[in-house]
């Protein structure tokens, strides 16, 4: 649970103060029914006005300063020219279609629907009756470049914010633009160099060399609650960005097709992903969502990853890229080899990931290993299929062996769970500790495989993984699991929902971290001698249901009042927090440690126990003497 209500209660002994906040927010994923997958849309919302509004509509006129309704320019680019730094421009529903060719140098012209050279804001869903709240998906604000030119050109060290447009029909073909200028690129949006934000948008039906919807060169653009869809490219269907710093958030990146990257093209960047649905890319070769070169510094978070098709990589490929991937859901997706990803010459960060229902038509049907030393710490790789039907494949590339680690795996419903080959000189290894390998329905037909060096460790687990829903893609554990507090210390303190670990009396196994989170903190942590100490304690439900709860508290000895307190039994819904609060007095005369030990049950089996410690001493006070001379 990324967030959750909060339920509190309290017990009053003194006085006690009672504050309470909190914030939902959901994302649903689903991969039955067809791999539907749904993004939700942007709240509507007032926006305030920049240092100047200008006005655009269809049936405007390019005259005047375009400042009123009433003097409304027909073109954006016509209010561009004519815009300041910090200027708004408010764009009414309608089809521009109007191109705009500029000479960038003697030898090179380019065409475009807008250029901008200006700090400005550019925002779509307005009606020639309503300038003040947009609506984008009820007023839809369409930039067609007829593929003709590119739709939006953005120069260089600039920041301004596209929002609310419909960008189509842009081709890059002749253009240039793209690395040491031998790629048409970005044929939907092309920016270099700047901070551009572009913000809820939809992006779809363009065309380039390199990223067709949207190509982002160098700079630290900030990308958000973009839909780009069904954009072509040699590289990068959907986006491709180069050596950019750029943060994607909350986007949908689908249907896109390329040759490599169908959905993402991240070259020898540093950009951040968090919270994007990466769905039904197809590419011919590498990385049918993803595919990332020498991206040494790029960080994937909580992101989904669904239902994508390659030759390798049909989810993601890493390519020389010792990228951190944490919290996200790789499944149902498609390849040749590396049905979920593929692993070539990187030594990637792997935390707290599903690589789930992938499927390959020869090896790794979950995930290809190849020259690699990922490090694998609490993931969950379950039912991959096709081809070997092996969870993991672990080979040589002829010239280097791979070297992985895997802590704390759940590793389930396959055919072989993992496999390491050897070669006649490269032996490549695979090393696992604390692993669940399934029983039953869950179970593998072989654990391990292989002419390769494999080894185990002393934790391997066999028992039912107690899946929430695993054929609608929720592979969150229940209470009954077999991975609950199974797990070692492998320096990861959150879940793929960033819940904290652990939970209960130990590391859970697989990416989520289920239970009951149990937390008690006391204020002040130094107290005098008679006075007071508030102790709050905490629980959250982390679970997938409903857990009834019993608290005891053993409060210290050297306070009033003192020994056990009993709070229950209490209903905890998944996802809700529950809080108690007392107050208690420190004897007069006392000084040292306060020790305060809570334990909880459940009527499911989950628990745990919290000791918290603070100290009841003397503030010495220490005079400041200053001296002349």
């Amino acid at each position: 649970m990324r967030s959750s209500p909060i339920k509190i209660s309290s017990m009053k002994i003194g006085l006690v103060l009672i504050l309470g906040m909190g914030l939902a927010f959901v994302v649903l994923w689903s991969l039955g029914g067809g791999d539907r997958w749904v993004a939700a849309a942007p709240a509507e919302r007032s926006l305030p006005a920049a240092a100047t509004v200008r006005y655009v509509k269809p049936d405007g006129t390019d005259t005047g300063r375009c400042s009123t309704p009433e003097t409304a320019c027909r073109t954006i680019q016509y209010a561009v020219n004519g815009a300041s730094a910090g200027d708004e421009i408010r764009v009414a529903t309608g089809i521009y279609t109007d191109l705009h060719p500029y000479r960038i140098d003697l030898s090179q012209t380019i065409t475009q629907v807008v250029r901008i050279w200006k700090d400005v804001t550019i925002r779509g869903g307005y009606t020639p009756a309503n300038w003040g709240t947009p609506s984008p998906a009820d007023n839809p604000t369409v930039l067609d470049a007829q593929g003709r030119g590119r739709v939006i050109y953005i120069k260089s060290d600039i920041a301004p914010t596209i929002e609310g447009l419909w960008i189509t029909g842009g081709a890059a073909a002749g253009l240039g633009g793209g690395p040491e200028g031998t790629k048409d690129v970005g044929g939907g949006v092309y920016a270099t160099a700047g901070q551009a934000v572009l913000r809820d948008n939809r992006v779809f039906s363009n065309s380039a060399a390199y990223g067709g919807g949207l190509y982002v060169g160098f700079g630290s653009a900030t990308i958000s609650g973009n839909t780009v869809t069904s954009n072509t490219a040699e590289q990068g269907g959907g986006l491709y960005l180069d050596e950019s710093a750029a943060t994607l958030s909350g986007n949908t990146v689908g249907s896109n097709e390329a040759d490599y990257g169908g959905g993402l093209f991240l070259s020898k960047g540093a950009a951040q992903l968090d919270d994007n649905v990466v769905v039904a890319n197809t590419v011919i070769t590498r990385g049918g969502g993803l595919l990332l070169w020498r991206s040494d510094e790029a960080v994937l978070n909580f992101n989904r990853v669904v239902s994508n098709t390659a030759g390798y990589g049909g989810g993601l490929y890493l390519d020389e890229s010792p990228s951190t991937l944490n919290g996200n859901t790789i499944a149902a997706n498609v390849a040749g080899e590396g049905g979920g990803l593929y692993f070539d010459r990187s030594a990637a960060m792997f935390t707290s990931n599903v690589v789930a229902d992938n499927r390959a038509d020869t090896a790794g049907s979950g995930v290809y290993i190849l020259a690699s030393s990922p490090l694998l710490l609490h993931s969950t790789i379950v039912r991959n299929a096709g081809g070997d039907g092996r969870g993991l494949y672990v080979t040589d590339d002829g010239k280097y062996a791979s070297d992985v680690d895997l802590t704390n795996t759940i590793l389930v419903g396959h055919e072989v769970g993992v496999n390491v080959t050897s070669g006649i000189t490269l032996v490549s290894r695979a090393t696992l500790e604390a692993t669940l390998w399934g029983t039953g329905a869950w179970a593998n037909t072989t654990d391990w495989s292989g002419a390769g060096l494999i080894v185990t460790g002393s934790r391997n687990y066999r028992g039912d993984p107690d899946f929430v829903a695993p054929d609608v893609g929720n592979f969150h554990i229940g209470v009954l699991s077999a991975a609950l507090d199974r797990g070692v210390f492998a320096g990861v303190r959150d879940d793929m929902d960033d819940d904290p670990r652990p939970q209960g009396k130990g590391y859970d196994l697989g990416a989520d971290e289920t239970g009951l989170a149990l937390s008690k903190h006391a204020s002040p942590r130094l107290v005098a001698p008679g006075g007071q100490v508030e102790y709050t304690i905490r629980l959250t439900n982390t679970s997938d249901v409903n857990l009834t709860a019993v608290i005891t508290d053993v409060l210290p000895e050297h306070v009033t009042p003192h020994g056990g307190t009993t709070w229950g039994p209490v209903s905890i819904e998944p996802g809700q927090v529950h809080v108690e609060m007392l107050v208690v007095t420190v004897d007069a005369g006392y000084t040292g440690p306060l020790t305060n030990v809570v334990e909880v049950t459940t009527d499911r089996g989950a628990g745990g126990t919290c000791v918290e410690t603070s100290e009841s001493g003397i503030y010495v006070h220490l005079p400041l003497v200053m001296r002349d001379g």
